[in-house]
């Protein structure tokens, strides 16, 4: 064999046996994402054929919708279910979307529906959470390609678009070779988060803001400290439509809500998409977005029509409900769900 064909078939083994070991370390690894996302992914993954009902989203889900209470009201209504609440603080709309993939190749021939926190689409990752474990995790292709592709599809809105596809494509890179993901393969062969995935288990991946830990209490005390603030954006809110606290951008990219529509149904799954009660007021984009796509999107921040939502009593912070504020929420959400299935 000549010294280039030689160099060439060692090249080739090379890769070979790099992707061959990539995805042996990726069946073993057990969920990414840290201690919230990848504990709550772990126990729906062993416990998938519980459950029917899956929200996912971020710690707005996560605070807001009570799986017990949203099953109880939900057979009131004669559409009785068992959920579980995969939300997960600070999640992105491409996060979501690819645990929207996870729970459907799970494989759970019970799962009727999702419930998906409809996000607005924001390109770049912030800089403090390039190449951490959290953001690589759901960096496969399809995450990747989504990402690239509303980039390009939106230039006149991106600052630095081919950067930021280059990140992407990065971190799609460190995915691939499980860069960033020790812990996850440790935890696939010892086990190391059982204990925690059990008491996600236990309360169906809920946890009110009032049961965790100190810091959140200051935040609640934070939001106390500044309530005329937030009375002032509620009085906005009502006098202005278009008014919100949230004066980020929002890209209204519709390719990856389309992305799991075609998803779920391929597997015969319903999707209902929900704009969980936030800091702001639900923008017009969101109001269009159901006859766009072709499904229910159900609007939760509108002062006028819910007040409950916008009095500090069932509010935790200027982003979260409370306890209280979350029964409310999802008694309301188990009404209007069952209204969408008739």
């Amino acid at each position: 064999m000549t010294p280039p064909l030689r160099g060439a078939g060692l090249t080739l083994l090379f890769f070979l046996g790099l992707g061959m070991g990539s995805a042996i370390l990726h069946a073993i690894a057990a969920p990414g994402g840290g201690r919230i996302s990848g504990v709550k992914t772990a126990w729906y993954q062993e416990n998938a054929n519980q459950y029917d009902t899956v929200a996912i989203g971020t710690s707005r889900t996560y605070r807001s919708f009570i799986p017990d209470l949203f099953d109880r009201e939900m057979a009131k209504h004669g559409k009785p279910t068992t959920s579980f609440n995969l939300g997960v603080p600070g999640a992105t709309w491409l996060e979501i979307h690819f645990l929207s993939r996870e729970i459907l190749k799970a494989g759970n021939p019970h799962l009727k529906r999702l419930l998906i926190e409809y996000r607005a689409f924001y390109p770049a990752i912030i800089e403090k959470n390039i190449f951490k474990g959290r953001t690589v995790y759901w960096h496969d292709w399809p995450a990747t390609t989504l990402a690239v592709q509303g980039i390009q599809n939106n230039l006149e809105l991106a600052r630095n678009p081919y950067r930021d596809s280059f990140v992407h494509l990065q971190h799609f890179l460190c995915w691939t070779l499980n860069i960033g993901q020790a812990y996850e393969i440790g935890d696939g062969l010892l086990g190391l988060r059982t204990n925690q995935s059990a008491r996600a288990g236990a309360s169906n991946g809920w946890i009110p803001l009032e049961a965790d830990d100190a810091n959140l209490a200051a935040r609640r005390q934070l939001f106390l400290d500044h309530i005329d603030d937030f009375r002032e954006d509620v009085r906005h809110m009502v006098e202005d439509e278009v008014y919100s606290r949230e004066d980020v951008e929002a890209w209204h990219d519709l390719e990856i809500a389309r992305s799991i529509i075609d998803a779920a149904e391929e597997a015969d799954v319903e999707i209902v998409f929900v704009q969980m009660p936030g800091q702001g007021r639900d923008k017009p984009f969101e109001k269009r977005v159901a006859d766009d796509l072709g499904k229910a999107v159900l609007l939760y921040n509108d002062p006028e029509k819910y007040p409950a939502f916008y009095d500090e009593e069932f509010r935790w912070d200027v982003g979260h409900l409370s306890e209280s504020g979350s029964t409310i929420f999802t008694e309301i959400l188990a009404e209007d769900v069952a209204a969408v299935l008739e």
